[in-house]
């Protein structure tokens, strides 16, 4: 049960990134910006950075 929810959770949090680099993408090519590889690299790095911090908090009470 406990490896079933660690799954979801990373399943969400992988969705999460990937929706989330998608709607850059787009919104930089909306806006006519130069949609640029580093920062698509660097806002995924924060991303799973900031999962990895709050899941770890949270994953050990599951």
């Amino acid at each position: 049960m406990l490896e079933r929810a660690r799954f979801r959770v990373l399943l969400t949090a992988t969705t999460t990134i990937l929706s989330l680099n998608r709607a850059l993408a787009w919104t930089l090519y909306a806006t006519r910006l130069t949609y640029n590889a580093s920062i698509s690299y660097t806002l995924t790095f924060c991303i799973i950075r900031s999962f990895s911090i709050r899941w770890s908090l949270v994953i050990p009470t599951i």
